[in-house]
């Protein structure tokens, strides 16, 4: 398993991970892996101080999403329907089911639609949440947070392509009259 275990930590460095994952369909204790390759581990001593929560929360391919906590112990936390969505960015799973976007701390609640482009934008410092409606023609964008950005959501005839750098995001739209619109928010 080596070579995968290489390609899992050279898509780490090059920041490509969100995309990677290794799983089976059994899940082992932190002490069972530990077994496995005759390695001795130490549990750290928990540090004061937000950590969105302390565990390790992965969403498999059957729909299934799975809390690790810090003693290594996995539980089955619930499953998405099958029209659920959900991104995520180096610390927190967002979720889409319906009209309900979630994270781990706060759901909210957006106007009935048909819900396209479901994605996060991160920098290194920020994430970002994008919604396209393409029913009511809607631009949903939501901080970390799921606030709502300032000025959204906004008309528009299709998604928007956006850049987040340095405190800025920059993103263009077609507006409802087929003009081509580019906003720069700081």
């Amino acid at each position: 398993i080596s070579d995968t275990i290489d390609v899992c930590i050279e898509a780490w460095k090059k920041n490509r991970c969100c995309h990677y994952s290794i799983f089976h369909k059994k899940s082992h204790s932190i002490e069972e892996v530990a077994k496995m390759f005759k390695s001795k581990y130490k549990y750290l001593k928990p540090r004061p101080g937000e950590r969105y929560s302390s565990a390790l929360t992965n969403m498999y391919l059957n729909n299934k999403i799975v809390k690790i906590d810090m003693n290594g112990n996995s539980k089955q936390v619930s499953s998405m329907s099958f029209n659920g969505k959900y991104v995520s960015d180096k610390k927190t799973i967002y979720t889409l089911q319906k009209n309900i976007l979630s994270n781990s701390k706060k759901n909210i609640e957006i106007q009935f639609g048909k819900y396209e482009n479901f994605s996060a934008i991160s920098d290194k410092k920020n994430t970002l949440i994008n919604i396209y409606d393409s029913q009511n023609n809607k631009l949903y964008l939501f901080d970390d947070e799921i606030n709502t950005v300032k000025g959204f959501p906004i008309l528009a005839d299709a998604n928007a392509s956006f850049i987040l750098e340095n405190n800025k995001i920059e993103f263009s739209v077609i507006s409802d009259s087929k003009k081509i619109k580019y906003f720069l928010l700081k």
